[in-house]
């Protein structure tokens, strides 16, 4: 899962410094280069905020299936549990008063 998210993000900022540094050439001999440069690290920061919640979401995923795992493992304990504590029973009661 670390390895997923940690590829989602290299690509996703490696996208995103590509458009910026596009941006950047087109608007740094402007007049208002400040506020290009806020505008651009604005959308810059959107975009790494969007690449966090895919992130969060493929965990989310993630803990779905562990939680539908957990659930079996813990049907299949409580079988054997309960079939050990029958077998124990049939074992230790006593025969005569069956």
């Amino acid at each position: 899962m670390v390895a997923v998210t940690v590829i989602v993000h290299v690509i996703g900022l490696g996208l995103v410094n590509v458009r910026v540094l596009r941006l950047l050439r087109l608007v740094e001999r402007r007049r208002h280069f400040v506020s290009a440069f806020a505008l651009v690290m604005g959308v810059a920061t959107l975009w790494a905020t969007f690449l966090h919640a895919i992130e969060a979401s493929i965990w989310a995923v993630a803990f779905q299936f562990l939680g539908a795992i957990e659930a079996l493992n813990g049907i299949i304990l409580i079988g054997l549990t309960t079939a050990f504590l029958y077998g124990t029973i049939q074992r230790v009661w006593p025969v005569d008063a069956r």
